[in-house]
């Protein structure tokens, strides 16, 4: 009797866990959802065209950085080539200046030369003063 009672207890738990698994009985070639599944599916659809119209917001915002990026690296190899040029322009300047200074310098110092020679040949004795 009491294997019986073991089995009808058995068939009875293995029943009810299959019911609780499937509680409604849906036809074939549908698919039942639970109120709670059916809210969560409701909710996702309306926000799933405002997420999508973010999405775009960010990707058009992520394609104008890229634009803005690739301009601003052009601009900087336009900058630093004409900074480079601009540079290489004032060498050449400061050379020039630097060259023309040297040369009144020497120049200068020629002069002073050839003024101090003939300061120191034409002394005239008069009596005991030298002019």
């Amino acid at each position: 009797m009491r294997k019986v009672i073991l089995c009808a207890l058995f068939v009875l738990f293995a029943s009810v866990a299959i019911l609780a698994q499937n509680p409604t009985n849906c036809p074939p070639g549908l698919v039942c959802l639970s109120q709670e599944a059916a809210n969560r599916a409701a909710e996702n659809a309306r926000l799933i065209p405002a997420l999508e119209g973010k999405i775009a917001a960010l990707e058009d915002g992520m394609k104008q950085k890229d634009l803005s990026i690739a301009e601003l690296k052009a601009t900087n190899l336009q900058n630093v080539a004409d900074l480079t040029a601009r540079m290489h322009a004032t060498e050449v300047a400061l050379a020039e200046k630097t060259g023309s200074l040297i040369g009144c310098e020497a120049s200068n110092v020629r002069n002073m030369a050839i003024i101090d020679g003939l300061l120191k040949k034409r002394q005239v004795k008069v009596g005991l003063i030298n002019f």
